[in-house]
């Protein structure tokens, strides 16, 4: 069968002109096997085969990866690895975000396919800067996207919730901070009590009677989530929702701890202990979870309220139960036996590593 021959002589492709077509060696005659000589806009000559060309898998002599310097060999710049993750994630179907944006229809410009263009647009990133979408709801182009720190890009998070009283729309995170009610106090008035955003704003609590000390809880609410299904959250807030009821305050961990890692989830949940609450509340089985077992010593070292729950029964998405106090002098915190796997806590997400009892099946 004939192949058509396609001649590119005088053509442009990115930043190549083609200039001739080159011999073809006797063994690979084929049209996809024609080299053309290409002379590139800096000034550099090279050899490209036409279908390198054609697709666009070509589109320099090299100077493009290495005249911008961000990508050469082993060294590349932080802007260069933003660029290439937002591809990544936007784009490839095995990358572990892949669901988070390109699942859900979050796509890149045409213009930030190539990387000198984001450059071009977008600067260095800065330190400790990020790369974030102004509307989460968009994809990723010039006039949605900026350099953030990490404190706004979690501001802007499409998770976050945003209220508006007297003409100003703020996160819940930025109202609790401004009235010093808790966020999860607020969330309660509003989702549970039915209490207007102004009630819910303005009415003092034990939380901010108590706030200038640093006490803001009565409690700290304790318990395991690996290995639970739903990470145990819906425990924790039907819990939390019923010491509501009752008038305490309470500092819920499952309201704070989604979408981050063991380190930032102990990180948060250590401060509250030791700077907001009055006492901890364990939820039944705590014994059995990694993190609980620290949060109980921390609890005891500060001098905190102990207390646990006791005879919990739940249905249909109301709890009954006891609260008894316990003595944490005698107690000790369990270790991890030997051939324990490791896991980096900066870089785990909360479920993403094995509670104890899965890891001694596995050996």
């Amino acid at each position: 069968m004939n192949t058509k021959f396609i001649d590119l002589v005088g053509k442009k492709f990115g930043k190549l002109t083609v200039v001739e077509r080159l011999p073809v060696q006797r063994h690979l005659r084929n049209a996809k096997r024609v080299k053309w000589l290409c002379l590139c806009d800096c000034g550099e000559y090279t050899r490209v085969y036409g279908y390198n060309l054609r697709n666009g898998h070509t589109k320099s002599c090299g100077c493009l990866k290495i005249k911008h310097g961000h990508k050469r060999f082993s060294i590349t710049s932080s802007t260069y690895i933003s660029w290439e993750s937002m591809i990544q994630r936007c784009t490839n179907p095995n990358h572990k975000h892949y669901r988070y944006y390109g699942g859900i229809g979050i796509t890149v410009c045409d213009r930030w396919k190539n990387f000198e263009h984001f450059l071009m647009d977008m600067g260095l990133r800065p330190v400790g800067g990020t790369l974030d979408r102004i509307n989460t709801a968009l994809g990723y182009c010039p006039s949605n996207c900026r350099w953030a720190d990490r404190k706004c890009q979690a501001r802007n998070k499409r998770t976050n919730r945003f209220l508006t009283y007297e003409g100003i729309t703020q996160c819940l995170q930025d109202w609790s901070r401004e009235t010093g009610i808790s966020t999860s106090a607020i969330r309660y008035r509003i989702d549970q009590a039915g209490w207007s955003i102004e009630k819910a704003l303005t009415t003092p609590t034990h939380s901010t009677k108590n706030h200038h000390c640093g006490t803001t809880y009565d409690f700290y609410l304790s318990g395991g989530m690996r290995g639970y299904p739903e990470l145990n959250y819906p425990t924790f807030n039907i819990i939390a929702k019923k010491l509501r009821e009752m008038g305490h305050t309470v500092f819920n961990p499952a309201e704070y701890d989604v979408d981050k890692t063991f380190a930032e989830c102990i990180t948060r949940d250590l401060l509250a202990i030791i700077h907001e609450c009055d006492g901890i509340l364990f939820i039944p089985g705590w014994k059995e979870s990694l993190g609980a077992n620290v949060e109980a010593f921390v609890a005891f070292v500060c001098g905190k309220t102990t207390m646990m729950i006791d005879n919990l029964s739940m249905s249909d998405g109301e709890a009954t139960f006891d609260i008894v106090s316990i003595d944490l002098t005698d107690y000790r915190l369990p270790y991890m036996k030997s051939g324990g796997r490791q896991f980096d806590p900066h870089n785990c997400p909360l479920d993403g590593f094995e509670s104890h009892e899965q890891q001694e099946r596995s050996h």
